[in-house]
């Protein structure tokens, strides 16, 4: 009787431990399958943080300018 408790726990155990890893792997592959950035969006998000720091740029430029035409600075 002893033989076969220890058979079963074993078996339970490799059983139980086999599941874990499928779940785990699943969740791996799953993880690892999907980009969660891509390269493409980078590059158009910096393009657009690049335009709109060039025309903040700009437009202090502009005002700078007007500002001098005014005589603000001395």
């Amino acid at each position: 009787m002893l033989a076969f408790l220890k058979k079963w726990r074993q078996a339970y155990r490799d059983e139980k431990g086999d599941r874990l890893h499928a779940e785990v792997e699943a969740e791996r592959n799953a993880l690892c399958g999907n980009d969660v950035i891509k390269a493409e969006d980078i590059a158009q998000s910096l393009h657009k943080k690049n335009d709109f720091f060039s025309e903040l740029g700009d437009s202090f430029e502009s005002q700078h300018e007007e500002y001098c035409r005014r005589g603000y600075y001395t």
